[in-house]
């Protein structure tokens, strides 16, 4: 089966089904690529609010085409344009989001370990999510959404930033606007 007749992706799975789309986890139909995410926006909706949605997807897809590939910033592949819509290609997170890896008591896969072990593992997602900030704001992109939700926790504690629906680009700044130097 395929997803709004994309021939070249198999759907595996629905990973989430949301009040205005869907995202479905594809594999390529010839071959053996790895397995993507996709997003869709509802076929069911009003003609309006899914043209709204359309121009947001395209407004989202074209950010992540700015801001390109790093390594805690989940990367759109491709858009696909359908008789249904806009559809994007995305890295697929195998894991769960950070607030279900800390779990709703504090008691998630976050915190295992005592104390020691947990301040190692919530520094090292720190310093990833640090890390994809900054390659967002060296590109006057601003993220606009960040919470838990949004940040994926893959294999090995891997932090990706994802869902750049109200990203947007700032004014490029010459100087640090606190001490007026030079960048």
């Amino acid at each position: 089966a395929s997803a709004d007749g994309i021939a070249q992706y198999v759907v595996e799975a629905v990973l989430g089904n949301g009040a205005f789309g869907k995202v479905y986890k594809v594999r390529p139909a010839v071959g053996d690529g790895a397995a993507l995410a996709v997003k869709s926006v509802k076929p069911s909706l009003p003609d309006e609010r899914k043209a709204q949605l359309h121009v947001q997807l395209a407004e989202e897809a074209a950010i992540c085409f700015a801001i390109g590939r790093h390594a805690h910033l989940v990367s759109v592949h491709r858009v696909l344009p359908t008789p249904k819509g806009l559809l994007i290609v995305m890295d697929l997170v195998d894991g769960p989001d950070l607030r279900e890896h800390a779990g709703k008591t504090f008691k998630g896969v976050l915190y295992l370990g005592g104390r020691a072990e947990a301040n190692k593992r919530v520094n090292y997602l720190v310093a990833q999510l640090y890390k994809g900030l900054a390659h967002l704001h060296d590109r006057a992109v601003l993220h606009m959404d960040l919470k838990p939700d949004n940040l994926m926790v893959g294999a090995g504690d891997r932090l990706l930033i994802t869902d750049y629906g109200l990203a947007g680009e700032c004014d490029r700044r010459d100087f640090d606007p606190w001490t007026k130097k030079k960048l």
